[in-house]
């Protein structure tokens, strides 16, 4: 190899050489202080709510959400667009469940996780979307 091309192979060889000259003395101090300081001890990493919603379902605490869904679409017609699961007080859960029907509607249910009762309906057309 000749030329320019040499020149850049080398150039480009002796950056890497420095590059990892400079990263060795970089992380050796690193490991020696890691090594003297001691780590704190693990933390609980906080559930998330999908987390909490499973083991309130495998506890037996509530309905899992399918069933709040079969609820509602046995009463209305129409599909989910979400629902979110809330605590409201101590073993009272609540599924708020968003629902739009087959006139565009979007209505707002308020259920009983632990029954599936439907407490609260909210929303322009809900008794039109009623089965």
């Amino acid at each position: 190899m000749t030329g320019p091309n040499r020149q850049s192979v080398l150039r480009a060889a002796r950056t890497v050489a420095i590059a990892s000259v400079i990263a060795a003395q970089m992380i050796a101090p690193a490991a020696t202080v890691a090594e003297a300081v001691p780590l704190p001890a693990p933390v609980q990493i906080a559930q998330s709510g999908q987390d909490r919603a499973q083991e309130a379902v495998r506890k037996g605490l509530i309905l899992p959400l399918r069933t709040i869904i079969g609820t509602i679409s046995g009463s209305y017609h129409g599909r989910q667009l979400g629902a979110q699961l809330s605590e409201q007080g101590r073993n009272r859960w609540i599924y708020t469940v968003k629902w739009i029907t087959p006139k565009r509607d979007v209505l707002h249910f308020v259920v009983n996780a632990q029954n599936a009762q439907i407490i609260n309906v909210r929303g322009r057309g809900a008794a039109a979307a009623r089965k």
